[in-house]
């Protein structure tokens, strides 16, 4: 063989072994580089059926209330705001010892009813029944003394009285019967021989709107007038011919509910003609 046969040969040979080197060292290369990428060595294109990647964030499905109620729990009830109180907003007609109680509150969030208790004098808290709406009212007997009453209420989700929340702050007002004046006292003057002036005077504690003024001269008892407060004085004229024994009564009232009354009677008798 020529020498430049030998020349032309060696550098091919040459040329193959470089390309070998190269090839070998990109394999190399492109390994690591992914085994860095993906350590476990499986991760593949993503597809359309593949899961969403990682740092994607998940978008869970919204519940709907029925969903809501079939699992619903304590944890999920939240207690109401406390309720808007309206007390003594209403006197029974002629029983100032009644009141009418409004309670309204927010509605709950699957809430089905709601529980309502009653602290009353401070006696501790009882039930008085289920409300479906966030409404209630409430109707107090035999009450004559200032009494306390405060209130609470809970939201539950099932309608048998399961699953409910936690209870709303208490509300609650005093109640204040119409009181009797006190120390009710009549002094009596002439104003003619069988004419004569009355004057009534008393102690008022102002539970109600107006203190109501009733006489009694022998033939039943009749309103003889309206002292507004804060007055607590009334001045009436009584005519009569003949000694009489006169009664009043003084009654605080509110509306058409009247306090019990304090009483007190004076004789009257008209001057000796002539005199």
């Amino acid at each position: 063989m020529s020498i430049r046969l030998k020349t032309v040969a060696a550098y091919a040979l040459w040329g193959v072994a470089a390309a070998a080197v190269l090839a070998a060292v990109l394999y190399v290369v492109l390994a690591r580089s992914g085994e860095a990428s993906n350590p476990a060595g499986d991760m593949a294109p993503l597809s359309d059926a593949q899961p969403i990647p990682i740092n994607q964030p998940r978008v869970e499905p919204t519940p709907t209330p029925a969903d809501s109620l079939v699992s619903a729990s304590a944890g999920s009830i939240v207690a109401p705001p406390a309720p808007t109180l309206s007390v003594g907003a209403e006197r029974q007609t002629g029983t100032p010892d009644e009141f009418a109680v409004g309670l309204v509150w927010t509605a709950i969030d699957l809430a089905v009813r709601y529980d309502v208790e009653r602290n009353l004098a401070g006696a501790g808290y009882e039930s008085y029944g289920w409300i479906d709406a966030a409404a209630s009212s409430d109707l107090i007997l035999a009450i004559d003394t200032p009494t306390r009453v405060e209130y609470r209420v809970r939201a539950c989700a099932d309608a048998a009285g399961a699953n409910c929340g936690p209870w709303s702050a208490a509300v609650g007002d005093t109640l204040q019967p119409l009181q009797a004046p006190t120390a009710l006292a009549a002094t009596t003057a002439h104003k003619a021989a069988d004419t004569f002036a009355v004057n009534l005077s008393w102690t008022g504690l102002g539970t109600g709107e107006r203190y109501k003024v009733e006489r009694d001269a022998g033939d039943g008892w009749v309103t003889a007038g309206h002292s507004n407060h804060p007055a607590t004085k009334f001045a009436d004229t009584v005519q009569s011919a003949q000694p009489i024994t006169v009664q009043y009564r003084v009654s605080d009232c509110a509306a058409d509910a009247c306090s019990p009354a304090a009483t007190v009677s004076v004789d009257l008798a008209p001057l000796p003609a002539g005199g």
